[in-house]
């Protein structure tokens, strides 16, 4: 009696065991959101993940479902990525702001990030590029955000910094939602986003040092 207890028992366990495998294999893979991009700001991002090609390269993304994508779908994504090297260009602006108003070390910064984010994004894959991009991109916001916070008296200027840093980190969420959606437009939306960085840094460089 015993034996046929534990039997039974073991097939209602094995029954739900198996019920729940299958509800897991039929629902649809979680979309798992990434923290906000604004360190990556200076040069996205954000939270990398990789592929890989059909060639066989690791390819960088801003999306943690990267290596649920087919070979297909990494081409549609990515056959625009190369148009986030002119936005990069946008960085120039502030270098050349800081330079006309000869503020050196700042247009100094504003000039690396910009060849830094360049060169990764004209061919985006994971390695020393990607890693060195990072790394400029958090130093970069460290930078502009002290310079920031601890010269700006403006009231003015300093709400527009606000509002700024929402447009930035509401053009960055788009991006990656539709990234997450495999929509090739995620594109466009970081363009957008490093518009509104260039724009923040000038914004920064004008209420610090010219106020």
């Amino acid at each position: 009696m015993g034996r046929d207890t534990a039997t039974l028992e073991n097939r209602t366990l094995h029954k739900k065991s198996v019920a729940s495998r299958r509800r897991s294999e039929d629902a649809p893979a979680p979309i798992k959101r990434t923290a906000s991009y604004f360190a990556f700001a200076f040069a996205p991002a954000v939270h990398p993940h990789t592929g890989t090609t059909a060639t066989g390269e690791t390819i960088h993304s801003p999306s943690t479902i990267a290596n649920e994508l087919t070979i297909e779908e990494k081409k549609l994504l990515y056959r625009k990525a190369w148009l986030l090297t002119i936005s990069s260009a946008f960085f120039l602006f502030p270098a050349a702001f800081a330079y006309y108003h000869t503020i050196y070390s700042m247009c100094f910064l504003s000039v690396f990030t910009t060849a830094v984010s360049v060169a990764f994004w004209y061919r985006p894959r994971d390695g020393i590029r990607r890693m060195l991009d990072l790394i400029v991109a958090k130093v970069s916001f460290v930078i502009y955000f002290t310079v920031g916070l601890v010269n700006i008296r403006d009231a003015s200027v300093f709400i527009a910094g606000l509002i700024g840093a929402v447009l930035m980190i509401g053009a960055y969420s788009v991006g990656l939602k539709l990234f997450d959606v495999r929509s090739a437009r995620w594109v466009y939306a970081h363009m957008v986003f490093h518009f509104f960085v260039a724009c923040g840094q000038v914004l920064v460089l004008y209420g610090s040092f010219l106020l």
